[in-house]
């Protein structure tokens, strides 16, 4: 058959060590899939991601890492039963601090390692139920031993077309997908990561519901430039999902006049018994004459290192430098609207530590 064993996790009980796959052989085709017609191993002519025939709300799975966001939309109309089970794990909290601990040709995660228990076994692997939907990349799959109705939270990102994988051991079923280009860029970041370090951290998993508040479905992730003095330029990837409103503002404002500003603070995270507040961010005040970025408080998501955020009622922005969750709690007044890429945390804000600086003091604290 096209792998030498199954992509998976022990079946029950905490997570156990991934299969052992035979790489030579995964590039290949099965006997099955050679004889099959091409019609029957592609996607269908049916709905894509930005078609939802249903008229139901989709959501999108976003994923807070080392190296950025992920958005990821979930795909009920391709396997409503896996779509289910993964909201709900996501919904327990079981992908917070997990990792991505493979990179071949995917990207894997799940529970392993963590002693976490899945919420049961998958009822049903899907591939076979309805059309075929092919495990091409971008698309994401349960993975399962040689058992296809095994899987649970263990789950990869294609990072090539795996069309081998839609047969081997039942199929891996298909429920998701990459939804727009920047988190294309953080997948491919996250597989050259895990091949030199072993694992990229995973900090926080959340569902969103596609939708900005006045209704209006947002399609993906924009990268924006904003060029702070004594910084240069730093390319943002843009988290429309989370901060609908933010990003419009800011986008209006880069269609008017350009994103610019003033750099001002940049502080580490402050040493082990330090009585001062938690910091931990590099800040800028943007050129705003008009206002525009003093709009209300949106979004749910935690804001991790790397994160960009607005500040409320301001048109102040920093990049978290958290590491150990020092900014939990920030997220109810801060609006995290998108993220920076790990060459700029280390090409351009991490230099820039090295002399910390702020124009102004802290009333309490005098930092």
């Amino acid at each position: 058959m096209g792998c030498g064993s199954s992509i998976g996790q022990k079946q029950g009980g905490a997570a156990g060590d991934p299969a052992t796959v035979d790489r030579e052989t995964c590039n290949q085709k099965t006997e099955v899939e050679k004889s099959a017609p091409s019609s029957w191993r592609s996607k269908t002519s049916g709905p894509t991601s930005k078609q939802n025939p249903s008229g139901e709300r989709q959501h999108v799975v976003r994923m807070s890492t080392a190296c950025g966001v992920i958005n990821l939309r979930l795909r009920p109309d391709w396997a409503p039963i896996t779509c289910d089970y993964i909201e709900r794990a996501i919904q327990q909290g079981l992908y917070n601090a997990t990792t991505f601990y493979r990179s071949d040709f995917l990207i894997q995660c799940g529970l392993h390692g963590t002693g976490k228990d899945p919420p049961g076994n998958l009822s049903k692997n899907e591939t076979n139920v309805g059309p075929l939907i092919s495990n091409d990349r971008g698309t994401c799959s349960i993975a399962h031993w040689d058992v296809p109705d095994n899987g649970n939270t263990e789950f990869f990102i294609n990072l090539q077309s795996n069309q081998h994988l839609d047969s081997a051991y039942g199929g891996y079923c298909v429920f998701a997908e990459v939804a727009d280009a920047a988190s294309f860029s953080v997948v491919d970041e996250i597989a050259s990561q895990v091949k030199l370090s072993g694992k990229v951290d995973i900090y926080d998993v959340i569902c969103i519901d596609d939708s900005a508040p006045n209704g209006n479905s947002v399609e993906s992730a924009s990268r924006l430039n904003i060029v702070v003095d004594q910084l240069g330029k730093i390319p943002i990837d843009l988290d429309c999902l989370n901060a609908p409103l933010t990003c419009n503002a800011l986008l209006k404002l880069a269609a008017s006049a350009g994103v610019s500003g003033q750099f001002h603070r940049a502080e580490p995270v402050p040493p082990k018994g330090s009585s001062g507040p938690p910091y931990a961010l590099l800040q800028a005040s943007l050129d705003d004459a008009q206002g525009v970025l003093r709009i209300a408080h949106e979004g749910n998501a935690r804001i991790c290192r790397g994160m960009v955020c607005l500040i409320g009622g301001t048109s102040d922005i920093f990049v978290s430098l958290a590491e150990n969750g020092e900014h939990d709690g920030w997220g109810e007044s801060m609006t995290v609207f998108g993220s920076v890429d790990s060459k700029t945390l280390t090409d351009v804000v991490e230099p820039m530590l090295r002399r910390p600086i702020h124009s102004f003091s802290h009333p309490q604290y005098g930092t």
